[in-house]
């Protein structure tokens, strides 16, 4: 499967589960993609983007344009053909929620 179809797939997946999970039954999603990269407009696009600080402080609706639009750029990197290795890991578990008590 190429990357960009499971990068896609990721974070499809991600905004699925995030939108149907109950309080009940949570689930963790980890994405971590390494992308090794020579200089481009691509990659400073995508640089611009990635938002700074905290997103734990963001709205839910502030954190998804965030997010839709980094993968928009790292769609646009990795189209561009300015990445050379690349690697992802994904991994679902069940979520630890802490109860506040």
């Amino acid at each position: 499967m190429k990357l960009l179809a499971k990068i896609g797939f990721v974070a499809c997946l991600f905004l699925a589960s995030m939108a149907s999970a109950s309080e009940n039954e949570l689930k963790e999603v980890r994405v971590q993609i390494a992308l090794l990269c020579s200089p481009s407009e691509e990659l400073e696009n995508l640089k611009k983007v990635i938002p700074v600080g905290d997103s734990g402080n963001t709205s839910y609706e502030e954190w998804t344009q965030n997010f839709v639009a980094t993968m928009q750029k790292m769609y646009e990197l990795i189209q561009s053909g300015h990445v050379g290795n690349a690697g992802m890991t994904i991994g679902i578990m069940d979520a630890e929620v802490a109860n506040p008590e």
